[in-house]
């Protein structure tokens, strides 16, 4: 509520002792008080003088003043709002955002190592003609060896190539990434391309690198289950962990169990050596597999391959595994080379 006071002189109000006399009757000015004028006004303004009012209401809804907060056309310290036509743009970014058309750089990809099967050999068991009298082993290896070093189809490739790809590939000991088997096109011995949608991996595993000691043997559950020599890789080595493999060897598919891969790693890990590819092959699966028409020797063609492998004599190979039964472990020794290996 405003009160207004009786009208002073100049805006000076005197004191209850404005005038007293002194000692000789003279009258003397005592001090005057100067009072300011009441300020009526908020936030500083200055005041508004008015008639007294016989409205004395409390409304203030009356009087245009709210209690709950500044007057609706006030202004504080922030922002003015937005007109009420304003219109946001749905697509603006934040500044700490990157832009639509940003890219990011993407990390580098894991170091891998290939390697080209350059050698391939069929250590055991044995291929055997006229019931497991004649041995004709040498003749297998020896195919083998010819479909991959050259490229008698004249069609610019090898004729058959497999290769072992590292990734991620570290010389560290201990596990590391994955070893794939697949096939691949070949211009040469040192030169590959692999399409991954036409020559997925044949099988893949995690390898682990050791120091002194040998990598992978042919003792199996204390058992020595090789009948022929068989080269064991010595460390510094890698063995992978057992998986199921198909490997396709002169043209016939042979279904191999707990497929094991380990070699040597020569200077630097670009090449590898007595390297060995383990797996058991059972009796049912060799029964069920028939040498194919062009198979590369003549007189086996058409034969099973359970009968060109011996279970049974003096040069039986045969061999019981503890959860797949009869059959025979399978050894394969190999060379990778060193690769310029490309995959698209």
């Amino acid at each position: 509520m405003l009160l207004f006071a009786p009208a002073l002189v100049a805006g000076v109000g005197c004191s209850a002792d404005s005038g007293s006399a002194n000692d000789d009757g003279a009258t003397r000015d005592a001090p005057i008080d100067v009072v300011p004028a009441r300020d009526t006004t908020r936030d500083g303004a200055p005041a508004v003088e008015r008639s007294p009012s016989t409205d004395t209401t409390n409304d203030a809804a009356a009087r245009d003043v709210t209690r709950d907060g500044p007057a609706a056309d006030a202004t504080t310290d922030g922002p003015p709002p937005p007109p009420a036509d304003a219109t946001v743009d749905a697509d603006a970014t934040v500044d700490t955002a990157p832009p639509p058309d940003a890219t990011v750089d993407s990390p580098p990809p894991p170091p891998i190592k290939a390697y080209r099967l350059n050698d391939l050999t069929l250590a055991d068991p044995h291929v055997y003609y006229n019931n497991c009298s004649t041995d004709l082993t040498w003749i297998f290896n020896s195919n083998m060896s010819g479909a991959i070093l050259n490229d008698r189809d004249n069609d610019g490739l090898l004729d058959f190539s497999y290769v072992l790809v590292i990734r991620p590939f570290s010389l560290a000991i201990g596990q590391q990434g994955d070893v794939e088997i697949a096939r691949a096109d070949c211009v040469s011995q040192s030169k590959c391309t692999r399409t991954l949608s036409s020559q997925p991996a044949l099988s893949k595993a995690p390898v682990t690198n050791y120091s002194g000691m040998t990598c992978l043997t042919t003792t199996v559950g204390g058992t020595n289950v090789a009948s022929h020599p068989v080269i064991e890789p010595p460390g510094f080595c890698f063995v992978s962990q057992p998986r199921d493999l198909q490997l396709t060897v002169n043209k016939v598919p042979i279904k191999l169990r707990d497929a094991q891969i380990a070699a040597h790693y020569g200077p630097k890990g670009d090449v590898l050596y007595d390297g060995l590819l383990r797996g058991f092959l059972t009796q049912a699966d060799a029964a069920n597999t028939v040498l194919p028409p062009d198979f590369p020797i003549s007189l086996l063609r058409g034969r099973t391959l359970e009968s060109i492998l011996c279970a049974t004599g003096a040069n039986s190979d045969a061999d019981v595994h503890s959860t797949y039964g009869a059959g025979w472990w399978m050894f394969f020794n190999f060379i990778g080379g060193k690769l310029s290996y490309t995959e698209i």
